[in-house]
């Protein structure tokens, strides 16, 4: 879980902190398998020992993190709010019925998938990570200027 808060905020911040790298053999080729059909392929280190890749994968955007040894550790994508299962979106309009959906990115490691929303309002904002049966969790405040 610690692993997946992780990758999800430096997700969240794209990467402002990578940097442009070349990644080993082991990486390209379980990418290679894992997303054959990827166009647009760049790569970052978003720390020593996890990679990023940002692409194209059947028309969507994609990022998909590795570890050096060319482990899948989770993928993600932007998806739009209607694309959200009811159960989050119900909870949503619930919690935070003044807030503005600014970003939604559906995040799987694999084992689960969770999503991150990135929320507005006219004071403050918020990214809230939600399951897919609708629990939702604070993961950042802020204050909108």
């Amino acid at each position: 879980m610690k692993k997946l808060l992780i990758l999800a905020a430096l997700f969240i911040s794209f990467s402002s902190f990578s940097y442009a790298i070349n990644v080993n053999q082991k990486i390209l080729n379980s990418f290679k398998k894992d997303f054959s059909t990827a166009i647009n392929v760049q790569w970052k280190a978003l720390e020593e020992t996890v990679y990023q890749a940002e692409f194209s994968y059947n028309g969507e955007l994609f990022n998909a993190y590795y570890n050096e040894d060319g482990e899948l550790i989770g993928s993600a994508r932007f998806i739009n709010k209607g694309n959200m299962p009811l159960l989050i979106s119900k909870s949503l309009q619930e919690k935070y019925g003044n807030f503005l959906i600014r970003t939604a990115i559906e995040y799987n490691n694999g084992n689960e998938t969770s999503y991150f929303i990135t929320m507005v309002s006219q004071c403050k904002s918020v990214i809230v990570q939600a399951s897919p049966s609708g629990s939702l969790s604070v993961v950042k405040k802020f204050k909108t200027y």
